[in-house]
């Protein structure tokens, strides 16, 4: 895991290319809404993303959504 000081050229080239990703139906996307949770949503996407060696269903229940609603789904959880 990388740690690193955000600062607001970071977040400004973040949010461009947030804009950008559409994350697609073969790949499990959501996006962060916690602050500092960044460690828990790479460890969810390691996971989810190795769906025939370690995911549950809990990750797919909501397989057509977009990743802005996944991470809602999986946060209400």
């Amino acid at each position: 895991m990388l740690l690193f000081l955000l600062t607001q050229q970071h977040e400004s080239f973040r949010a461009q290319q947030a804009d950008e990703v559409d994350g697609g139906s073969e790949v499990y996307f959501l996006k962060q809404k916690a602050v500092n949770s960044c460690g828990t949503i790479s460890l969810q996407h390691a996971v989810a993303n190795n769906k025939d060696k370690l995911a549950s269903d809990d990750f797919y229940g909501a397989p057509d959504l977009t990743w802005e609603k996944k991470s809602y789904f999986v946060s209400s959880k």
